[in-house]
């Protein structure tokens, strides 16, 4: 875990002190806690925003973008199924 969300010198702290037992596995832990909490704090704010606005706010932005990649791709996949022989309905 370490190696993907600490930074370079906690790899370091945590892996020359894991091998002469100069940590332990509470501190070792801690480390893991605290970036996983920095990596998913703007995460949260932005979920309070968002939640904030409305209940609701969540569905009508994914039913907003879902109406957007319809139009989008609309064209494409009926071009496909014309050139495949797939009937529309």
């Amino acid at each position: 875990m370490h190696t993907l969300i600490s930074s370079g010198e906690e790899l370091k702290e945590v892996l020359d002190g894991c091998k002469v037992a100069g940590i332990g596995c509470v501190d070792c832990k801690n480390i893991i806690a605290k970036n996983i909490t920095n990596i998913l704090m703007p995460i949260q704010q932005k979920r309070a925003e968002l939640a904030a606005k409305g209940p609701d706010l969540p569905l009508e932005i994914l039913h907003e973008g879902g109406k957007r990649a319809r139009r989008t791709i609309s064209v494409t996949v009926n071009e496909v199924k014309d050139k495949m022989g797939v009937p529309s309905y």
